[in-house]
């Protein structure tokens, strides 16, 4: 697989839409996995994956093939979901939680837009299990680098390809994983 992810990438660097395209379907689904874990929201984690595939196609010819590919994606993956949570936090800073009437007491923008979200299927959260919603908020209490590094090994990368997506060593990747586990052990028994 990696072969041909490598000479998939060559291909994309020499401009084969094609290239990018199997490259896609090869890997957005690991890539939206990440990034809907770190955002939230789908509609960000679509835009965070399609925004990891164009900075793939204009940047395939960077890649000099000394980290696996997968690893390479998923890093860039990672820094368009950060830029992604600063700008959504950005935006809401800036215009949903400015006052309606400028009075203190008075409601948000957005306290006025319906969250359309907690409506669009309450059968599908109505079947998630307490443990897991337990485990997703123990997930996201956890600090962001633990947080980045435990979603990247659920989506099943090894440890030397978390260390290359998000910049770190081996060893460092290793005592963070250790570190976040013990976190979510603790944060687990802690939750009622």
């Amino acid at each position: 697989m990696e072969d041909r992810d490598r000479r998939l990438i060559k291909n994309v660097a020499a401009g084969d839409e094609a290239a990018l395209e199997e490259l896609m379907k090869a890997h957005m689904p690991s890539v939206h996995a990440v990034a809907r874990r770190l955002l939230g929201d789908d509609a960000l984690a679509d835009d965070a994956a399609q925004e990891t595939f164009l900075a793939v196609w204009r940047s395939a010819s960077t890649y000099r093939g000394d980290a696996p590919v997968r690893a390479w994606l998923h890093r860039i993956a990672l820094n368009k979901a950060r830029s992604a949570a600063r700008w959504r936090s950005v935006r809401r800073w800036l215009s949903l939680d400015a006052l309606v009437n400028n009075e203190p007491d008075s409601a948000t923008l957005a306290d006025s837009i319906p969250d359309k979200a907690a409506e669009a299927d309450p059968a599908r959260e109505n079947e998630r299990s307490d443990r897991a919603e337990r485990l997703r908020a123990a997930v996201e209490s956890l600090p962001p680098r633990q947080k980045e590094m435990i979603l990247l090994r659920l989506e099943g990368l090894e440890v030397g390809e978390i260390a290359v997506a998000v910049g770190a060593a081996e060893g460092t990747v290793k005592a963070t994983l250790h570190q976040a586990r013990a976190n979510l052990e603790r944060l687990l028994k802690e939750a009622p």
